[in-house]
């Protein structure tokens, strides 16, 4: 399913601006032509820990509003809280003018 890398590759971002980053969703990584879920969480995932400098999610709750397709995306997060253990910030991973999911999490 992966196209070599890893999944670490697969999930890979790049920060562009303060809260943005910028991947892609590669191909392969799809059920019957729509994102696998669980990938496009986990990219935003990736975009949680990176901005809030917490590598381990506690916990994450994702609302997915359009399917996603192999392509660029960009992550948009706000920390909304950053205290001494855990960090809670919000994201939405967009492609192109369709936000595709919206997150929130806590990580530590």
């Amino acid at each position: 399913m992966d196209a070599g890398g890893g999944f670490a590759a697969a999930t890979a971002l790049r920060h562009v601006a303060d809260g943005e980053y910028e991947g892609e969703i590669l191909d392969g990584w799809d059920i019957v032509g729509n994102t696998d879920g669980g990938y496009l969480l986990a990219i935003a995932g990736r975009a949680l820990s990176l901005a809030t400098g917490r590598p381990d999610p506690i916990a994450v709750s994702g609302h997915y509003l359009s399917p996603g397709r192999a392509g660029p995306v960009r992550v948009n997060v706000e920390v909304l809280k950053s205290g001494k253990r855990f960090s809670t910030a919000s994201a939405r991973l967009v492609a192109g003018d369709r936000t595709l999911l919206s997150v929130v999490g806590t990580l530590g």
